[in-house]
């Protein structure tokens, strides 16, 4: 066959098409696609006996693809020919003329067959949504597939359970989906009013989208904050439009489950932590203030108050928010339970704020007026040395590095021990399990 012209695939057609040149001399146009967009366009007659097959894989869970074909005359290719080409030419409306002769170029052909193509879930993914299901997180599938094998996919991947009550809102046509409208608003309405009193508005929720290979809807594109993409074999698509890209399906548990709430308790420890030693800083210099007569005399040395935020106080920090990890990976990803603890916003809200804006302002206090009861005398010396406003200010700020660097150690013990008991209580209570099946044994008569 000799290829003349590649009629390329789109999400919307949802088919593809080729015209070639027999070694015979014949022109012929090959089409495959979806049944609903290849049924419409074959002969009427030829569709029956081809659709029980289409149905009945589609429920067991293959992908399944039609194709036809139709015989060209010269004349009718030449007329194709000059149109694609002007199409293709055109500087304004481009795609809407390639389509409009896509679309008159895909008509009245003949039904070949169809394929059914199994098309295998990746390892682990059905235990990976449940896990995300018991971390709390909504799981939607959006996809362009018939309704039968989308269901057989959620049914595998254990999105739905046989207890599921399906709802299907279906329409064949735009005439249909209006006469119903009014019918499923009367049925909905009940039900949306409880849903509104029972449920608080959402507060910058945050969503999680995940794409397929080369499948990237662009309704995707309206989560954010994280979108992985998960390279699979019809492309790289998906990938390149994500903010991370994972191999596959199951490694969306770790990432999620524990680089997700590693991140956040990173995030949150530094965003308050930095509020928290910078009101110890600047604190004492407005104290300061009150005793030099407003003058605009700094408490602090020039190079101290330079060095204090880029050496002294952000580099622990920062080294902090990069290696910290108060519970095991292994332990994040196996129980998805402590992925609640923090998926509702818990360290970013007005308490935990307020307690560390309280905790500065009395640090504040603390290291400023500890040090000025300590320079009623300011003869600090035995030879009677008396120091200045400059050691003044030394000592206030040495005691504030020190405070401040060892809070990053210490300010985060009690959620530390708190997770520290419940790893170990998981330790140990699948150390008690395995020691109690390596004492009795089950035999399986």
């Amino acid at each position: 066959y000799q290829l003349l012209h590649t009629l390329n695939f789109d999400p919307v057609r949802r088919r593809m098409s080729v015209i070639v040149r027999t070694n015979t001399g014949k022109l012929l146009l090959f089409c495959k696609g979806a049944d609903s967009s290849i049924f419409p366009r074959v002969q009427q007659e030829e569709i029956q006996p081809t659709k029980v097959h289409v149905d009945r894989n589609a429920m067991d869970g293959y992908r399944t693809l039609c194709v036809a074909f139709k015989e060209l005359t010269q004349k009718e290719y030449d007329r194709i020919d000059r149109q694609l080409n002007e199409a293709k030419m055109a500087l304004q409306d481009r795609e809407e003329k390639m389509a409009k002769v896509f679309e008159d170029t895909e008509a009245d052909m003949h039904l070949i067959g169809a394929t059914a193509v199994e098309d295998r879930l990746q390892e682990q993914s059905a235990e990976t949504i449940e896990a995300l299901h018991a971390a709390g997180m909504k799981v939607w599938v959006l996809t362009g597939d018939k309704m039968e094998t989308a269901k057989s996919t959620c049914y595998a991947c254990r999105l739905f359970q046989t207890s599921t009550e399906l709802l299907e809102l279906t329409a064949r046509v735009v005439g249909e989906s209006e006469r119903k409208e009014d019918r499923l608003h009367e049925l909905l309405m009940d039900y949306h009013k409880r849903l509104i009193q029972d449920v608080p508005k959402p507060r910058g929720s945050l969503k999680s989208a995940e794409g397929f290979g080369g499948i990237v809807p662009t309704q995707l594109k309206l989560a954010f904050v994280l979108y992985p993409g998960i390279k699979g074999k019809e492309g790289r698509q998906a990938a390149r439009n994500s903010d991370y890209a994972v191999p596959k399906f199951k490694h969306l548990r770790k990432l999620l489950l524990a680089h997700g709430h590693l991140y956040y308790v990173r995030i949150a420890h530094l965003v308050q932590y930095f509020f928290y030693k910078n009101l110890c800083f600047i604190l004492p210099q407005f104290l300061y203030q009150f005793f030099c007569g407003f003058s605009q005399q700094p408490l602090y040395d020039a190079a101290y108050l330079t060095m204090y935020n880029i050496c002294f106080t952000s580099l622990p920090i920062l080294a902090y928010s990069l290696l910290e990890q108060h519970i095991n990976i292994d332990t994040l990803t196996s129980d998805p339970q402590l992925y609640m603890k923090v998926s509702d916003n818990a360290m970013l809200q007005w308490r935990p704020f307020l307690y560390w804006t309280f905790l500065g302002a009395f640090e504040g206090l603390v290291f400023f007026f500890g040090v000025y009861f300590l320079f009623q005398n300011s003869s600090l010396e035995d030879n009677g040395k008396v120091f200045g406003n400059w050691t003044f200010g030394t000592i206030v700020f040495t005691v504030l590095v020190f405070t401040v660097t060892l809070k990053t150690g210490i300010f985060d013990l009690p959620i530390l021990v708190s997770y520290k008991r419940i790893e170990n209580g998981y330790v140990k209570t699948e150390d008690a399990l395995t020691n109690l099946a390596e004492r009795y044994p089950l035999r399986i008569l």
